[in-house]
């Protein structure tokens, strides 16, 4: 018997399931949800959305030029994958000079940095695999490694470099031959260089401005995508009128001029702050110092202890707060669904003739899993149509912290939400179903169930948002037994689940209350539809 009734019920569902699928109307509505929810996603964010990169672009206070090949390496922009190729027009011919002689420096500093890290076996592989020519660099660096093997070699790297002046230990003829070999040593080995230390900035912009080029020239390689755009710098650069302009193709990809210009900024500000400061007679040394820019930055301390679960600070709270109202807005589009179908096969008489074949329990079974079923079918069909638009149109994750994601996406955060999605279904949903069959209209039974819907929200749902800000885990268990609440409790709960033997309890209680809400709901939904037979036969008879 129980095979046949699980038999029944499965048909039911199926036929329920088949008879939306193979609708037009179903996968017009569908599709188009995504769609049009996405257009509209993206309409919000291009009116009111700005990205990070145009603030720093407006900001004052330029960043640090490391700051920006960090954020090219580590930021994971989806609308970059290559160099990009870029020129530059100064008719003086002396900025953009100085520019890329800082460029090199800055570059040369971060190589010189990797290479004073290496432990000594990781040197010996790194001399031995590249081209050291009659270039001196390689033997230089061994001493100076060796010499400073125990304390700091930033200062000295610096000197090398040229961002200050050499002291008493070196002198300025010493540094100089060793940036002339040096500037041979790198151009010799540059794409060793770049696979070596990802950040340098040739691995992602490229001055390749010609000799004596022109403007003309320019737009030329700009018009055949030799370059992405070039800067137009003005002879009065500096002053407080001045502005120097990016000259770019209107396809060009917003992300990459905004990558590109601020780094490209930040390395011009520094090479006009040190032109300001020669001009006064600030001491070199002076002058380095006041280029560092002072950056106090902390992230919120989350002290764990082992084998603990704690609830984690502020903004953590905050994330999980959302998940009771994500159960509550799917539960209720599925409700709705399930009223919609209830009213009209009740008005087609399709449920009096089912229910002469079927027990009330197994139809009441059959139309709830059914409709389970469409929404199932629907969320899949989101689930795959939402990130496809998301990866073509280039936003993907965009201006959302990937730790956010991490945290919403814990595999045990989104199977507790399933199994209490699924709970809250059927405790709710066999009421509804019952409820539903005492209207003939769908407007009455769509609005009777709206007012059951919002007492809900406000009475079980929106008081679950102090949740995890309860601090003893005892409170929290105790308003996990209430039945009623107990779903949107539990799931507010992700970031500190009870442990398991509570946490079984819980479940099991819910299932009790399932199955209780399922017996009183078959006689009331059995009791609806036999009403509904017996006014028609009446008024047939009259």
């Amino acid at each position: 018997m129980k095979f046949l009734a699980l038999k029944s019920v499965w048909v039911v569902s199926y036929n329920e399931w088949f008879a939306s699928i193979s609708k037009p109307l179903f996968w017009y509505a569908t599709l188009m949800t995504p769609l049009i929810l996405f257009a509209i996603f993206l309409l919000f964010q291009w009116i009111l959305g700005e990205d990070p990169r145009e603030t720093l672009l407006k900001d004052e206070n330029v960043k640090n030029w490391e700051f920006f090949l960090e954020q090219e390496l580590y930021g994971g922009k989806s609308d970059q994958t290559d160099c990009l190729y870029y020129a530059v027009l100064d008719p003086s011919e002396d900025l953009a000079y100085a520019i890329r002689e800082e460029i090199l420096k800055n570059d040369w500093y971060l190589f010189l940095l990797k290479v004073f890290e290496m432990t000594d076996a990781e040197f010996d592989s790194f001399r031995h695999s590249i081209s050291e020519g009659d270039s001196g660099v390689p033997s230089d660096l061994e001493n100076w490694r060796r010499i400073y093997a125990n304390s700091s070699h930033e200062q000295l790297i610096a000197q090398l470099v040229g961002h200050v002046p050499s002291n008493d230990t070196y002198s300025n003829a010493d540094i100089s031959t060793f940036k002339a070999q040096l500037a041979k040593w790198w151009e010799m080995n540059l794409e060793s260089f770049k696979a070596m230390v990802p950040m340098i900035s040739s691995n992602f912009f490229d001055n390749v401005t010609p000799s004596n080029a022109t403007k003309d020239d320019l737009d030329s390689m700009l018009a055949s995508r030799e370059i992405i755009g070039y800067f137009l710098i003005p002879n009065d650069v500096g002053t407080e009128s001045a502005e120097t302009k990016f000259i770019t193709r209107l396809d060009t990809p917003r992300g990459q001029v905004l990558d590109l210009v601020n780094w490209y900024r930040s390395v011009g500000t520094d090479v006009l702050q040190k032109r300001h400061f020669k001009a006064q007679g600030i001491e070199p040394k002076t002058q380095q110092q006041l280029l560092l820019r002072a950056n106090f930055e902390t992230n919120d301390v989350v002290i764990e202890e082992p084998g603990s679960k704690l609830i984690p600070k502020r903004f953590y709270k905050i994330i999980y707060v959302a998940l009771p109202i994500s159960l509550f807005i799917v539960f209720f589009a599925s409700s709705i669904r399930l009223v919609a179908n209830i009213v009209e096969e009740k008005s087609s008489k399709l449920a009096e003739s089912l229910l002469a074949n079927l027990s009330p329990i197994n139809l009441l079974d059959g139309k709830l899993w059914g409709t389970a079923m469409i929404s199932l079918t629907v969320s899949t069909v989101w689930v795959v149509l939402i990130p496809l638009f998301v990866v073509i149109t280039g936003r993907w994750l965009s201006n959302i912290d990937p730790t956010i994601m991490g945290l919403l996406f814990r595999p045990d955060v989104v199977l507790n939400f399933l199994l209490f999605l699924i709970l809250t279904y059927a405790l709710y949903g066999y009421f509804f179903v019952a409820f539903t069959s005492r209207f003939s209209r769908l407007n009455n039974a769509i609005s009777a169930v709206l007012y059951v819907q919002f007492a809900v929200l406000f009475l079980f749902v929106l008081p679950t948002v102090i949740i995890p800000f309860i601090t003893f885990k005892g409170l929290q268990d105790a308003l996990s037994f209430f039945p009623l609440s107990a779903p949107f409790v539990m799931v507010a709960r992700s970031g500190s689940l009870p442990d398991w033997p509570i946490y079984f309890a819980i479940v099991f209680v819910l299932v009790l209350c399932v199955l209780g809400s399922r017996a009183l709901s078959g006689s009331l939904f059995a009791r609806g539809i036999i009403d509904e037979s017996r006014v028609s036969r009446t008024k047939k008879t009259t």
